[in-house]
């Protein structure tokens, strides 16, 4: 389950930095951290 949800988060972040531009990617950086932080912790 865990496994699972750490795939399905990092397609998710993958998707939205080919989908979005650069501006949108820095702005959206520190929910990027918030998650990476959270699935590493």
């Amino acid at each position: 389950m865990t496994n699972t949800k750490v795939l399905v988060t990092l397609l998710c972040v993958f998707f939205l930095k080919i989908w979005m531009p650069n501006h949108h990617l820095q702005t959206m950086n520190p929910i990027h951290n918030k998650l990476l932080s959270f699935i590493l912790s």
